[in-house]
């Protein structure tokens, strides 16, 4: 409850934040947890872009039909022919409340989704834009107005980028 509180005071402060600790101790649940309380309490129906690797999407979003089935979820695979049929019901449509998606997912449909206002922003394994190099890290400087953002972290990869 206290990593919830926090996420909180972040958002409602205006700041952005880092979310780290060791592996398997509740960062996913902690991240839906924080836009369930945006939808429900703060009456923000979003937009929330959650971008995960590829191999955890699945993960992902069972956690959000367990622990939040009443916000929309969509995902979006990076595969053409799921992606174009996905941009096409829902994201075009604005069908949707929270957005799941890979970082290739984020790269391939740039053009589509910087065109969206972003409440909230999770970047699962954020690791990937400490290098501010990257086409990744460029697209989230460049092109995306976030209300609020928060990148999650295993802390032992958290310590070794970091320090």
């Amino acid at each position: 409850m206290s990593g919830l509180n926090w996420l909180i005071s972040l958002y409602e402060t205006g700041l952005n934040g880092i979310l780290a600790d060791e592996m398997g101790l509740g960062k996913t649940i902690q991240s839906i947890s924080f836009m369930s309380f945006l939808k429900q309490y703060k009456k923000k129906d979003g937009y929330f872009l959650v971008i995960v690797p590829k191999t955890t999407m699945p993960n992902w979003n069972r956690e959000f039909k367990k622990w939040c089935p009443n916000i929309n979820l969509v995902m979006l695979n990076p595969v053409k022919e799921e992606r174009e049929d996905t941009i096409k019901k829902f994201i075009s449509k604005h069908k949707f409340e929270v957005l799941l998606t890979s970082y290739e997912g984020v790269n391939i449909c740039l053009s589509t989704l910087k065109k969206i206002k972003w409440e909230c922003l999770i970047i699962d394994e954020a690791h990937r834009i400490k290098n501010e190099n990257t086409l990744l890290s460029k697209v989230m400087i460049f092109y995306f107005i976030i209300k609020s953002s928060l990148r999650t972290y295993d802390l032992l990869i958290a310590n070794s980028v970091f320090w």
